[in-house]
């Protein structure tokens, strides 16, 4: 299209339909927008009332240990019922090894606190050493099941079954222990090795030669004797290193893996004990708060809101456990409207750069390429501003549309003074078609 009234409808419906999905994305983006505004506004009634708490607490140096910690080590105390096998059995020995060794930590720290200071201390202790004797418990039965695990013994059913198939390289019926068996123990691995039985074969060769298995030929999965008796008119006997050889590659697929031989097979468990819930520790209603949780809330209640906001899970923690106001928080809802609404913004940009400045009426395209450029930066701004950006934007946008709607004649219109096509005007050349 090289008319220049095509290529410049063709930015025009463009631009009109960035128009729409721009303003589409305004609930969305305003959604997102709410939520950290009312989020500042918690943050600033929780500063407020933190302040206020702490100088209503007293002020002494109380250097007791962060009971906040003791009750997240508690929290990790508990475990469901777990199933051991040899996959697992490293890990959970591991894990259960050092659940016994926190919970004695636990109640050396206990131990150690000021009984004023907490409500439920002789409660928490009791439940601690009732889940430290299950744990305990749990450690006798996987030091159980890991010596059995390290006393591997032979599955003599599957021998049995290797045996035959071994014994049926002989093919004959009379055979008696084709292979020489010889096994050994290693940790937790069954060594088994086979050895043809030299005696066994010369004893099959030599009854062959007398004609004793007649039709039947010895050995013939492992070594073609009839074709040597044909080439060589040599006597069955005198193939008996070769055979032994074949004999010796054959049974090597048996022997490369030892753990098929272990009868504790790997998918052999057992179940353990559930460790149950332990009772976290509340602080006394009259409890002074340590020195150390003071300076720390007293850090989060000042400085830039990022530092309340990016530590709302530990002040939450702190304030549920010394009986203090928490910060009550929206969700923020996934902001994926801000990235849509700049890229989307850049094309429009891009779009009305098109437009030779002639083209624009009373400056309008520039008044909206700059209103785009306000609410591309408003996008990372507050709610107050997010929100004047895109009222900004919406008005030029919509005296924009409806001039372009009016004065267009490629979209229906008429412009001032147009007199063409005997008075017609331009838009009687499109032939009343709708381009929009």
């Amino acid at each position: 299209m090289g008319d220049s009234r095509y290529i410049y409808l063709e930015y025009v419906l463009e631009e009109r339909e960035l128009f729409k999905e721009i303003l589409a994305l305004k609930e969305e983006a305003m959604q997102n927008k709410r939520a950290i505004k009312e989020n500042d506004r918690e943050i600033r009634i929780w500063r407020n009332a933190i302040k206020k708490k702490l100088r209503e607490h007293p002020q002494e140096n109380v250097h007791e240990a962060d009971i906040t910690s003791i009750n997240f080590d508690i929290r990790r105390i508990e475990s469901p019922v777990l199933r051991l096998n040899t996959v697992n059995y490293h890990e959970i020995r591991q894990q259960c090894r050092q659940g016994i060794k926190r919970i004695d930590s636990l109640i050396e720290q206990i131990d150690s606190l000021d009984k004023e200071q907490i409500q439920n201390a002789h409660i928490v202790k009791k439940e601690l050493r009732t889940s430290g004797a299950v744990m305990r418990r749990n450690m006798t039965l996987i030091n159980s099941f890991g010596r059995k695990k390290e006393k591997q013994t032979l599955d003599e059913d599957k021998l049995k079954t290797i045996i035959d198939t071994l014994n049926s390289y002989a093919g004959v019926d009379d055979v008696d222990q084709l292979y020489l068996l010889s096994r050994s123990f290693d940790g937790n691995e069954v060594n088994i090795k086979f050895t043809p039985n030299m005696a066994e074969i010369k004893r099959i060769l030599k009854k062959g030669d007398r004609g004793e298995y007649y039709p039947d030929i010895p050995f013939e999965k492992v070594f073609d004797l009839e074709f040597k008796y044909g080439e060589t008119g040599m006597k069955a006997i005198d193939f008996a290193e070769e055979i032994y050889h074949e004999l010796d590659e054959a049974k090597d697929l048996f022997e490369n893996d030892p753990k098929y031989w272990s009868s504790y097979a790997a998918n052999s468990e057992i179940q353990l004990h559930a460790v149950p819930k332990v009772t976290e520790l509340t602080f006394s209603d009259h409890g002074i708060i340590p020195e150390g949780i003071r300076d720390e809330l007293t850090s989060y209640s000042n400085g830039v809101f990022a530092n309340t906001f990016e530590n709302i899970s530990r002040i939450n923690e702190i304030c549920n456990t010394y009986k203090l106001p928490n910060i009550e928080f929206q969700a923020i809802p996934k902001d994926q409207a801000n990235q849509i609404s700049k890229d989307k913004i850049m094309q429009l940009t891009n779009t009305l750069e098109k437009f030779k400045r002639k083209r624009t009426k009373l400056g309008m395209l520039i008044t909206v390429r700059e209103s785009a450029i306000r609410l591309l930066k408003a996008q990372d701004k507050s709610y107050v501003a997010l929100n004047n950006a895109y009222e900004s934007f919406e008005r030029d946008v919509g005296i924009l549309n409806s001039w372009l709607s009016k004065r267009w004649y490629q979209l229906g219109g008429k412009p001032r003074n147009d007199t063409a096509y005997n008075g017609r005007g331009n838009a009687s050349a499109w032939g009343n078609k709708k381009w929009y």
